[in-house]
Order: C-alpha cells, then structure tokens, then sequence
C-alpha cells in the first residue's frame, strides 16, 4: 500500500536547508534529522517560490544563488529519494474556498492560505517558519522556531 501523508514544506523551510548560510540553516538541519517524514513534497508554488528566493540577495545577504544555481538545486532536490513535486489535490478548491468565505484570509496570507489547503485536500503536515497557519482549522502543522 502507498503511503500518501507528506511533509509540504514552505518556501521559506526549503530555502533555509539548501542554504548554510542562511541564518535559519541549523533549526531546518534539526528538522531534517529529527522530525521530517520520509516523504517530501514541493508543489508547484513552493518550486518556484524556492527559486524566486533562494535567488534573492536580501534572503542570504551574500549567499543568494544565481536563478540557475537556485533552479539546479531545485532539481536536485526533486531527483532525492522521498521527494516530489505534487500536483493539486482535487479538493484544494474546497477548503480554499471555505477559508476565504469565512473571513480569515487577507491578500497578504492568500499563498499561505493556498499551501494549507494543499496539506488539508492532500492529507500532509504543512511545515513553516511562519506562525500564521495556525488560523487554519483542520491543518496539520508544524511550526518551526
């Protein structure tokens, strides 16, 4: 039987592993070794997300990766055993949609609102740096300090 439960790993997660000089490096290295699943998952947002940060100056200071270094990372990533890159599950329309009506996302948290939708329609554990996510009922999260 496939196992379908991942960890859904934010951006700002994946970016402070692939890089030792960010200053978040150690508590993902942690993670990694301590409490990730063996299965981890990207979906297209978090691999373009990776990218579009890690390839940032003021994310590393001197330690940003060049868009291509960033995309070659990516793919490494990708090509590790337990890790995949997801389509959208087919309910995220669902529990995206009933976020938003309810209220509680504001354009500043609609992509976290998106990512834990993902992690709720597809049943994985949401894991971020960032605290907002726990407005999200039904979420598995995992806050990362």
């Amino acid at each position: 039987m496939t196992r379908l439960v991942a960890d859904l790993l934010d951006i700002n997660v994946w970016v402070a592993i692939s890089n030792p000089k960010h200053s978040s490096f150690n508590v993902a290295v942690k993670y990694w070794r301590t409490q990730a699943d063996e299965n981890l998952v990207f979906c297209r947002v978090t691999a373009l997300g990776f990218v579009r940060v890690s390839s940032q100056s003021r994310a590393f200071a001197d330690g940003a990766f060049s868009p291509q270094e960033a995309w070659t990372k990516y793919t490494a990533w990708i090509k590790s055993k337990g890790v995949t890159l997801q389509a959208d599950p087919e309910n995220l329309d669902i529990y995206l949609g009933q976020w938003l009506a309810s209220g509680i996302v504001t354009n500043r948290i609609f992509m976290d609102a998106y990512l834990a939708a993902f992690a709720v329609a597809a049943g994985h554990r949401l894991v971020s740096f960032d605290n907002d996510f726990h407005r999200f009922e039904g979420l598995n999260f995992l806050h990362l300090e």
